[in-house]
């Protein structure tokens, strides 16, 4: 069930122009407001900026303005159900591609939703959707301000490193399943799966030695235990001094790093992966 709004009264404008909103010049299309710790969303700016696919933009609706996700393609859909289907399926890609940034980070969640008419128009809706919450307290994470982080996200010139994951994940099925285990990835069945992803992702297990950096003696290890722990006991041997739950997950992100960057990418055709 959605609930619309009545359109809010605003200023109208030609068609085809932009209305000013919180800094950034809105143009017709949607936006979906993101739900989660300030915290966490507040890296998010950082590093999902206009004018780059996707871009957080503070909209006030009747209140305080709050965060909320634009993408260029929105434009395309007329329907609500199909901007909350997308979003939710870019926000699973960030929640998962966001945990190799930051090892604390905590999952955001979609919410209500805004659309941009061509006159200025702005109309609020609100969707039954469920997003995420969590509150987790103590967290510290340093920065250093003013300078420009690896892609260039500081002084927009160039898409940050997260909107070049996004948008390939946005092509591939196989990187796309990646950021979805990777958010996920707090068990040992999906320890394993993401491993196995990233398998495919180079070609196959024999042509992660190609990975620079990657340790693959200390793969094969946490791979047999992953296997061995995501099975019923008996079926599958565990490794001498098998690692741990939590070490196995920070190894698997560090590899992701990776298997994401450099000449990964040159063995990796991502029009053939959809």
């Amino acid at each position: 069930m959605v609930q619309i709004h009545p359109l809010l009264p605003s200023t109208s404008f030609p068609t085809g122009t932009c209305q000013q909103v919180g800094g950034i010049m809105s143009s017709s299309g949607w936006a979906v407001e993101l739900t989660g710790e300030p915290f966490d969303i507040d890296d998010l700016r950082r590093v999902l900026r206009f004018p780059f696919d996707p871009w957080i933009e503070d909209i006030a609706s009747g209140g305080e303005p709050n965060p909320h996700m634009r993408h260029s393609g929105w434009a395309q859909f007329t329907s609500v159900s199909d901007v909350v289907a997308d979003a939710q399926r870019i926000v699973s890609h960030i929640n998962g591609a966001a945990r190799l940034l930051h090892s604390d980070y905590r999952p955001v969640g979609v919410s209500n939703v805004v659309r941009f008419h061509a006159d200025g128009r702005r109309e609020f809706i609100l969707p039954a959707v469920t997003g995420h919450f969590n509150v987790t307290l103590g967290r510290v994470r340093f920065r250093a301000e003013g300078t420009v982080g690896e892609g260039g996200f500081e002084n927009g010139d160039q898409p940050s490193i997260l909107q070049d994951w996004l948008s390939v994940s946005g092509k591939s099925d196989l990187v796309s399943d990646l950021f979805i285990h990777l958010d996920r990835s707090d068990n040992w069945f999906d320890v394993y799966k993401t491993m196995e992803i990233m398998e495919k992702i180079v070609g196959d297990g024999r042509r992660l030695k190609r990975v620079p950096s990657l340790d693959g003696q200390e793969w094969k290890r946490v791979r047999q235990a992953a296997n061995h722990f995501r099975h019923a006991p008996g079926v599958c041997a565990a490794p001498n001094n098998p690692p741990s739950l939590e070490a196995s997950v920070a190894f698997i992100r560090a590899c992701a790093l990776l298997v994401l960057g450099g000449n990964a990418w040159d063995r990796f055709e991502v029009a053939n992966q959809k």
